[in-house]
């Protein structure tokens, strides 16, 4: 009867000792597979939706939400259901260039653009849903046959800080018959043509920067003399003190020519 219980002993000791390692460990189940992890960021006028992987730093899928009105924010954050984080303006437009450099186009390269009374009439570049006046696209996904110049509008579209035709906002107004985009979102809107290597490219961006010379939008300082001192009277020169004085945000040349 003894040897009859030794053995069983002898037999369940592994598991027992296998069990009590577990418990050391700080459970008795393996622990579960890191899983795709989703986040909301929001900054000025622009929403981005982004998966990363496993690993919480890899880039898996995007979709930006654009607002013509900043109190659009809420009502899309709460249908979404997700944990939204407040951003600055730099990390945004990061963001968006990773968003746009992710490959997961849906656009149909084998069709063949062409012009169409749509396009014409909506001021929509034939074979791209995204530059233009405006945009055709039925959701952030969609891309017309000119896939790597389409990113390039689609990112541009996103700025976060922008101002439509006739709208006002930064205590500025917009009189002209396009928007006016963020300078930072031009650079890189600009950087993306010349990346693209192609006719159209070339053509939106020599129209954009060259003709039309769209002006842009960023927060100016000037220059104030803050000590004249006592010796040299009043001319600009004789300033031994600078500071600077934000105007706020203004409407600036154009600061790139296309080549």
């Amino acid at each position: 009867m003894r040897s009859a219980a030794a053995r069983w002993l002898l037999l369940a000791l592994p598991l027992v000792l296998l069990v009590l390692l577990r418990c050391a460990a700080g459970g008795t189940t393996p622990a579960e597979a890191p899983r795709a992890k989703t986040v909301m960021y929001y900054d000025g006028k622009t929403i981005a939706r982004v998966e990363y992987g496993a690993d919480g730093v890899t880039l898996q899928t995007c979709r930006l939400f654009e607002l013509d009105d900043e109190r659009e924010a809420e009502p899309i954050i709460k249908a979404q259901g997700l944990p939204v984080q407040q951003v600055d303006f730099a990390a945004m437009l990061s963001l968006i260039s990773q968003c746009r450099d992710l490959r997961d186009w849906s656009a149909s390269t084998n069709s063949t653009p062409h012009w169409s009374a749509s396009t014409l009439w909506s001021g929509i570049i034939p074979g791209t849903k995204w530059c233009g006046l405006g945009d055709i696209a039925s959701s952030y996904e969609d891309l017309g046959t000119h896939v790597t110049v389409d990113v390039c509008c689609r990112a541009h579209d996103h700025c976060p800080v922008k101002l439509k035709a006739f709208r006002t906002g930064y205590d500025l107004v917009n009189f002209s018959l396009y928007t006016k985009s963020h300078c930072e979102c031009d650079r890189d809107f600009y950087n993306c043509l010349r990346r693209a290597k192609s006719h159209i490219a070339d053509t939106i961006g020599n129209v954009y920067f060259n003709v039309i010379k769209v002006p842009c939008i960023r927060k100016v300082r000037k220059p104030v003399c803050t000590d004249r001192g006592r010796r040299y009277g009043r001319s600009e020169s004789s300033c031994e003190a600078w500071a600077f004085q934000e105007l706020g945000m203004q409407f600036v040349p154009t600061e790139r020519h296309y080549t």
